[in-house]
């Protein structure tokens, strides 16, 4: 009798945890058929860090090297066959010439699509550090590459390197932007030391917790307008997105973002706004903020990003959107966001 009574119990748990698991299965369609708002994701084996559109073709930086997409077909056509040796790769620019410039762990690698061709540039040949955080192209063209020992601008060759006994307010430099003023914006990420400088007319200017920046380390710049320059700084759960003012002939920091404008407390990764007007701002943590005209809209792993964590957003020659992130790279084409931002933007 025990050994029936164990038997029928047995069978009673096995349809149990059956209809159980079914149930669940139900759950989670229903809830991907609600919460996906028509994102496309790719896998990158890592953290996709940067991207850089040319034409139909993208290319994204990555831990395990460089990706390329096409577009149009919204496709992944894989990593690079002739890039193998990169790895780690944070930054990524395109040149006037189509020439890809890629920062990574080993140097600098400057690479040709059309001929397939690549090089490297170390510290044997003028870098200042092999672990490249950031490239900048400048208005004349110049490539300005951001390392652990400082910066330096290489057009044909290395030039002089920037660095603390040269204006910069430490050696590391994690971001680099050239804005429409003609000016250089420098950031490091060693806080709680560092901060934010800018170079205008042969004039350095300062920027750190002590003078309004919510944090020393310093993760993205993007220029709004010629006179309007965002930044995003944090660390962690610290941080926050600033906006700088070209006034009287310098630059100014005109205002510290809050949640009543519609961006989160904490680390910002990225900034980015469209051609619609919308402006995006990644975190490390919780997704990213699509803000317009005093409404904001929150998109996250529920709603189907790959990860949390933003690092770059960009729109192709489509209007469709591109995001990297540190679970790999999502796609939406432009009227599926739109009509999403639609229903539920407040």
């Amino acid at each position: 009798m025990k050994i029936r009574a164990i038997k029928i119990s047995t069978a009673i748990l096995v349809l149990f945890t059956a209809l159980f698991g079914m149930y669940w299965v139900v759950q989670n369609e229903l809830l991907n058929q609600q919460t996906n708002i028509g994102f496309t994701t790719f896998g990158t084996n890592g953290i996709a860090f940067d991207m850089a559109l040319d034409g139909d073709t993208l290319y994204v930086s990555t831990k395990a090297g460089v990706y390329r997409f096409n577009t149009t077909s919204q496709q992944n056509e894989g990593l690079i066959k002739d890039l193998d040796a990169v790895s780690y790769a944070k930054a990524i620019v395109l040149d006037d010439d189509g020439k890809m410039w890629i920062g990574h762990d080993k140097g600098l690698t400057v690479y040709e699509p059309r001929t397939q061709k690549a090089r490297l540039i170390d510290e044997s040949s003028g870098l200042p550090d092999n672990r490249v955080n950031a490239l900048c192209k400048d208005e004349q063209g110049c490539i300005w590459v951001g390392t652990w020992s400082g910066a330096v601008c290489i057009n044909n060759r290395a030039g002089e390197v920037l660095n603390q006994d040269t204006g910069l307010m430490v050696d590391m430099v994690n971001e680099i932007h050239s804005d429409g003023m003609g000016g250089l914006w420098f950031g490091s990420a060693v806080s709680p030391q560092g901060g934010l400088c800018s170079f205008y007319h042969g004039r350095w200017d300062y920027y750190n917790v002590e003078n309004g920046l919510p944090h020393n380390s310093v993760n993205d710049i993007y220029s709004l307008s010629d006179s309007q320059v965002l930044v995003g700084t944090g660390f962690y759960d610290k941080g926050g997105l600033s906006c700088f003012s070209f006034m009287n002939d310098r630059w100014i920091l005109e205002k510290n973002f809050s949640i009543t404008d519609g961006v989160l407390d904490g680390k910002i990764r990225s900034i980015y706004r469209d051609d619609s007007g919308i402006l995006w701002v990644g975190y490390e943590s919780q997704g990213i903020s699509l803000i317009k005209e005093g409404e904001s809209i929150l998109l996250t792993t529920v709603e189907g990003l790959p990860h949390n964590e933003v690092m770059k957003v960009l729109q192709d020659g489509q209007g469709n959107y591109w995001l990297a992130t540190a679970g790999g790279v999502a796609c939406i084409e432009k009227e599926k966001l739109l009509a999403y931002i639609d229903r539920n933007m407040e």
